[in-house]
């Protein structure tokens, strides 16, 4: 049963979901990959229907930039309320959350203080969230130290859809992001076991001597990321073929060494069989060889660890020194979710540990060894911060395990909460040092029982009556709640025989629900007195037994994964990329009989180049001339790529996305190519069908690229023609809804002279297409379909009483209150014109305010959004005699001007039929209303048709609020 990995971001994410997928899929991952509505992020945070707080069995992810958060004044404050939400929001969820702080643009950290305050924020949101069991915190360096690319930003992409990167470092992004899903879902290795000659430096010490062998630089690198391992919590050993004083020589004598003896927790340095060897590495420290990890270089002796000890994960490093450290730093076996304290503390007390079996072994007698440890045992309620702890131990504690139910962090964090079970934990230390925290028990309580559901102790702590005392501790419990007996379920594994023995060696009578289910019902009185008496019921651990098949840690979310190919093939973007499109299935597509063959090769440079273009975007070997880019799998988030690298290459500012929708093909493309003209408003989608063209205005920033998904979710002879936004070929733009709608209605006259006319429009070209019905009517047409799409009127708070104005002001405080952070978010994005949700087919994201140049791209993109944004905020609508259909989303904002139909009701003389449309205000961009909205339009249609008074046509979904024109559409 598929996860949801869910993503919002203040940026358009969605190039990530190409390089995600296919890890995912790669990877056997049974994640679904979705994304919240556009720069919703607080939103997504904090409303408790918002698809995180749906999410119950994946990941949440949020990616943000600290610069869209505000304008630099403002960048520090709204930041400090993101840290915040976050941590408010993330305590409610059941699964884990992962915050990424992604680059911030050029622009922005060459601003005074800027790159200062981005490394501060960075290092804030690091110690917030450092031991918090629900947050993990990837800084914005992250994805380039682990896999740079050679450009990060694509600022044309920005100001097209706010897209900010470039192609390559959205791989690079899902890349890391899948790394960190992963490490989320696996548990990890506990020991890293390394061969020596040729592995740890280069050369043989047994023929070269300490002083011969050398100890390169990438040597060292790969030292002191096992070292970075080892602090983390993971356990060194040496596996090695050697002579071992030859071998300590080369660590005690070349002061170049990072890792020194005492690195290491075990050894075995002989001429044994290495998977002879790896046993009784795992026999010393007590664990099993599955949890193992072992470097070699030699390609033999990895054979042979794979056929006689294939539970261990075996890696053969690569034969080049100066490929050895990239090699090892892109093993995902190596990434760990979440390290707790006693992870790092692990290799100092594995130290301690073999301290204490030197004492035992001058000890008299394992009394007189346990009387001299001065064992001291804290056993304490559960505490919050003990959660990733306590989740750990269930997962990586086997022996002492009396059932084995492995839970995640999310699953103890609810049934504490919940009341399901109760928890301590156990703390423990000596003379020798401290043990940190190595139990835990999770119970409950029935009828007049306490029931141990996990008893949980860490190998290390076992033998010296640690056990004995959580037992007193639980009779005493059991008898202050007047509980006659402790209950303790057990279920047999293959490894958790001690746990058993322990059991065993009580005063008890039980149950058994078959060969491996029993219960130990021990009376409370007996186990309050409970005391430990050496040598009478001494816990002897088992050795790990020979395993035939590789076991997976957690298999019901990791499938079987070659480490080692990912390492070696896979550590750069450029690899991953040149997999992806190696791994795309073949996408069919209809073609004519001119489009394979015979002429289907460029013949002309202009359209070599366009091929080429059209080829690396789609990800393919090469493409015809007369290949569709959107049949060939293109979609809006590629067209706007394919858009960028032609304006760079042919240095056309003029052109719009909507030339890739008229021009398709690079045969067509390159036919208008050579010849700069002012671009008409009217594209069309749809030119040909039965049925009456329907009309559409984009949103805010004009393009109708995003029209396409609508297009395609229309029926096929519904005509559909789009009306992109003056001066997007670089002329003037206009700021005058009357002129705009004017210029409009000349193009669709050249289509379609006179009506019945069918209209819409989405946020603000909902506002343009009303003007536009207006000026019809009075020109004497017939308009029979006006269809606002998430639009809002604009001048709603100047048509009301002013009672009413100060009603909606003071329920919006109010409700302010319960989302105050929330609320600080829209009015800083409000008071920065920047945009919190995209218009249907408009320019998501900030727009530069100053200084736009009318021949650079962004520059006219800027100038045509600021142009619209005046016309929407100047424009008072006149009453309209006519019907009205306003499609809204379900899921709203609190708003000050909650008004059930958008505003229009003031205006709408004819009347207003709603539709309800479920999601986010961004599932227009997606077409998702396009059945919807096909079922009003040819109602509209066929009640013309019939001249009958039409039915009404019930709603989709309940409806919950409006929007506000700037909140819907940055405007």
């Amino acid at each position: 049963m598929a996860s949801d990995l869910v993503i919002s971001a203040t940026f358009t994410v969605e190039p990530v979901r190409e390089s995600l997928e296919f890890w995912i899929e790669r990877l056997q991952l049974p994640f679904a990959v979705k994304f919240a509505a556009f720069n919703e992020v607080f939103q997504t945070l904090l409303d408790s229907n918002s698809p995180f707080a749906a999410n119950t069995t994946g990941i949440n992810v949020v990616a943000f930039r600290w610069q869209d958060l505000g304008q630099a004044g403002r960048v520090e404050a709204n930041a400090k309320s993101l840290i915040e939400t976050v941590a408010q929001s993330a305590a409610r969820f059941v699964v884990p959350l992962i915050v990424m702080s992604c680059p911030c643009s050029r622009s922005f950290v060459e601003e005074p203080g800027m790159a200062e305050l981005v490394q501060q924020l960075d290092a804030e949101l690091c110690a917030r969230f450092a031991l918090n069991a629900s947050v993990h915190f990837l800084p914005s360096t992250a994805v380039s130290d682990a896999y740079p690319v050679p450009e990060i930003h694509d600022p044309v992409s920005e100001r097209l859809a706010h897209i900010p990167y470039t192609a390559d470092f959205f791989t690079a992004l899902g890349t890391v992001l899948a790394r960190k899903s992963l490490s989320l879902r696996r548990t990890p290795n506990k020991v890293i076991v390394l061969d020596l000659d040729n592995t740890m430096w280069t050369g043989v010490v047994g023929e070269e001597g300490w002083e011969g062998v050398r100890i390169e630089a990438e040597r060292l690198a790969m030292q002191e990321f096992l070292l970075e391992q080892r602090a983390q919590g993971a356990l060194l050993a040496i596996c090695s073929k050697n002579n071992e004083k030859d071998a300590w020589e080369v660590f005690e004598r070349r002061s170049e060494m990072l890792l020194k003896k005492e690195h290491f927790a075990a050894w075995q340095i002989n001429w044994e069989p290495k998977s002879v060897n790896i046993r009784a590495i795992a026999k010393k420290l007590s664990l099993g060889s599955d949890s193992f990890i072992f470097i070699d270089d030699d390609h033999k002796e990895c054979a042979e660890m794979r056929a006689n000890a294939p539970e261990v994960l075996t890696l053969q490093i690569p034969k080049r020194a100066e490929d050895v450290s990239p090699f090892i730093r892109h093993v995902w076996a190596f990434d760990r979710g979440r390290v707790t304290a006693e992870d790092r503390k692990r290799g100092e007390s594995y130290q301690q540990e073999r301290a204490r079996n030197e004492e035992a072994q001058k000890a008299g007698s394992l009394a007189e060894f346990i009387a001299s440890l001065d064992l001291r045992v804290a056993i304490e309620r559960f505490q919050p911060e003990m959660l990733s702890r306590v989740a750990q131990l269930t997962q990586r504690t086997n022996q002492f395990n009396t059932t084995t139910i492995r839970r995640t962090e999310a699953e103890v964090k609810e049934a504490v909460e919940n009341g399901k079970v109760h928890c301590i934990t156990v703390a423990v230390s000596d003379r020798f040092g401290d043990y940190g925290n190595v139990g835990a028990v999770l119970y409950s309580i029935e009828a007049s029982s306490l029931v141990v559901d996990s008893f949980l102790l860490s190998c290390r702590a076992l033998g010296r009556g640690v056990e004995h005392q959580i037992l007193r501790h639980l009779g005493n419990e059991a008898r202050s709640l007047n509980l006659t007996e402790v209950a303790i379920r057990f279920i047999a594994t293959p490894k958790n025989a001690p746990a058993l023995q322990f059991l065993d060696s009580l005063e008890s009578s039980g149950e058994s629900g078959g060969l491996y289910v029993r219960l130990f019902r021990v009376k409370a009185e007996y186990a309050s007195q409970l005391v430990y008496r050496p040598g009478m019921s001494d816990i002897a651990l088992d050795a790990p037994k020979q395993e035939h098949t590789r076991p997976q840690m957690d298999s019901k979310w990791v499938g079987a994964i070659d480490y080692g190919e990912i390492a070696g093939r896979f550590n750069t973007v450029a690899a991953i990329r040149a997999e992806i499109c190696e791994s795309k299935p073949a996408v069919e597509f209809v073609v004519s009989s001119s489009n394979s063959g015979e002429g289907s090769e460029p013949r002309n440079e202009t359209e070599a180049k366009l091929a080429e273009i059209w080829a690396q975007v789609l990800g393919r070997p090469s493409v015809g001339i007369h290949d569709d880019f959107f049949e060939m799998g293109g979609t809006s988030f590629r067209a706007v790529e394919l858009l960028v690298r032609i304006v760079e290459t042919f240095d056309r500012p003029d052109l719009t996305l909507s030339a890739v929708l008229e021009s398709p093909t690079v045969a067509r493309f390159a036919a208008g190519l050579g010849t700069r003209r002012q671009v008409r408003c009217l594209v069309p989608l749809r030119e040909t069908g039965s049925r009456p063209p329907f009309f559409c205005v984009p949103g805010v920033g004009g393009n109708v690229l995003g029209f396409r998904g609508l297009a395609a979710n229309l029926p096929a002879d519904q005509p559909f023609w789009a009306l992109q936004a003056p001066g997007l070929d670089g002329s003037e733009p206009v700021d005058d809804a009357k002129r705009i709608a004017a210029l409009y209605i000349n193009e669709i006259r050249t289509v379609q002279p006179h009506g019945p006319y069918y209209l819409g429009g989405g946020c603000l070209g909902g506002v343009i297409a009303y003007e536009m019905a207006q000026q019809l009517v009075a020109q004497g047409e017939e308009v029979a379909f006006l269809a606002l799409m998430d639009a809002y009127n604009p001048a709603y708070a100047k048509m009301i009483s002013r009672l009413r104005y100060l009603f909606c002001h003071a329920r919006f405080f109010v409700q302010r209150l319960f989302r105050k952070t929330q609320q600080a978010w829209n009015k800083a994005s409000q008071s920065n014109g920047r945009n919190v949700t995209p218009g249907a087919g408009g320019v998501a994201g900030p727009l530069a305010r100053k200084g736009a140049d009318t021949k650079d791209p962004l520059g006219i993109l800027a100038r045509v959004h600021d142009a619209n944004l005046r016309a929407g905020e100047s424009y008072v609508p006149a009453p309209y005699h006519g019907k009205i259909t306003v499609f809204c989303a379900a899921q709203r904002k609190v708003e000050p001007y909650q008004d059930r139909f958008l505003g229009w009701a003031p205006v709408a003389i004819g009347g207003i039929e709603m539709a309800v449309i479920p999601g986010h205000h961004a599932a227009f961009d997606r077409g998702v209303h396009g059945e919807v909205l096909a079922r009003y339009l040819r109602q509209a249609q066929s009640v013309k048709q019939r001249k009958e008074v039409p039915t009404s046509v019930p709603a989709v979904a309940g409806f919950t609020g409006s929007l506000t024109l700037g909140q819907a559409e940055g405007a």
